[in-house]
């Protein structure tokens, strides 16, 4: 696979002066294969791999510099799934995940660190999945996951700046349960109880071992209801809950839970082989006051978005 990002410009307006402050090219280039193996009914393997390679040309006009960065790995994986019976699987798997910096985070963001290097992770996951008396599906999984280089912005001196630190540690436990109340009414309910600490960290003087990562809640809940006509009405209200975290990676200041609900109408129809669709929705039903971001620095907070509304259309076809 591939993916060219090309002639990429951040603009402002001074007054009604267009500026361009920066210039990036982007190309992404993606290797991967997939083999599953059955040695007999209820057992089967899935050995894969990708190859990555990712390039970063910047010019930033403004401060009269450039820069050129490329980092390229190959993150294999490993899975099996056990049968138990016809609706019930056991499934495991271990792989290796790589994730390079933004070009923003490299190069064009006032907290932007050209020395940046990619992040990579050794994950590991077991767990539970079925179908009961056909109305009910569960999914249920515990993970463990080492991250090397987590990219992180931290404060020093006064200058705030993305960085790579040492180690971190995420595990947890998730859920996704549906349940079908009528043929066209079905209930969910996703949950996930999580932790994500640094094991090995210090910047500057301050060591962050065994703290949590900023951003990051215990627990979050996705539950709500879904009902589908056969001629192509469907109505979803959902709500999402978060538990509290930390805005900092010293974990001095808290962003508070939250539960904020959504409401969405959706109409399709297919013309002539032709789908097409229209929706309208409702975000933050109830116009809950809250905030996602506070500074890391100083301890403000940013409120996030009232009640807003979204209307909007689709159009696809299929070969």
């Amino acid at each position: 696979s591939l993916k060219y990002d090309y002639d990429i410009d951040y603009k402002d307006y001074t007054g009604t002066t267009l500026n361009i402050y920066d210039h990036s090219q982007v190309k992404f280039w993606g290797l991967f294969f997939q083999e599953e193996i059955t040695p007999i009914d209820i057992l089967t393997f899935t050995l894969g791999g990708r190859f990555d390679w990712v390039d970063y040309e910047t010019k930033r006009f403004k401060h009269n510099t450039s820069g050129d960065r490329s980092f390229d790995k190959f993150s294999p994986k490993f899975s099996v799934l056990y049968r138990l019976t016809k609706d019930l699987n056991l499934f495991g798997n271990v792989s290796r995940a790589f994730n390079p910096p933004s070009s923003h985070r490299l190069f064009t963001w006032g907290s932007a660190n050209p020395d940046l290097g990619p992040e990579e992770a050794t994950s590991y996951e077991l767990g539970l999945k079925g179908l009961f008396f056909d109305k009910f599906s569960l999914n249920l999984s515990g993970y463990f996951m080492d991250v090397e280089d987590e990219i992180t912005s931290e404060t020093i001196g006064g200058v705030t700046k993305f960085y790579n630190t040492g180690k971190t540690e995420h595990k947890g436990i998730e859920l996704e349960s549906s349940f079908w109340l009528t043929s066209r009414l079905n209930a969910f309910f996703n949950a996930n109880f999580q932790e994500a600490k640094f094991v090995e960290y210090k910047s500057g003087t301050t060591v962050y071992d065994n703290r949590w990562l900023s951003h990051v809640p215990k627990r979050t809940f996705a539950f709500g209801l879904n009902y589908e006509e056969p001629f192509g009405i469907t109505y979803n209200l959902s709500g999402n809950y978060r538990s509290d975290s930390y805005a900092d990676n010293a974990n001095r200041y808290v962003i508070p839970s939250r539960i904020i609900w959504d409401t969405r109408l959706d109409f399709k129809r297919q013309f002539k082989g032709i789908d097409f669709g229209i929706y309208g929705g409702i975000r933050n039903l109830f116009d809950k006051k809250y905030y996602e971001y506070r500074s890391s620095t100083d301890g403000r907070i940013y409120p996030a978005y009232p009640r807003n509304y979204i209307v909007g259309f689709k159009v696809s076809k299929e070969f």
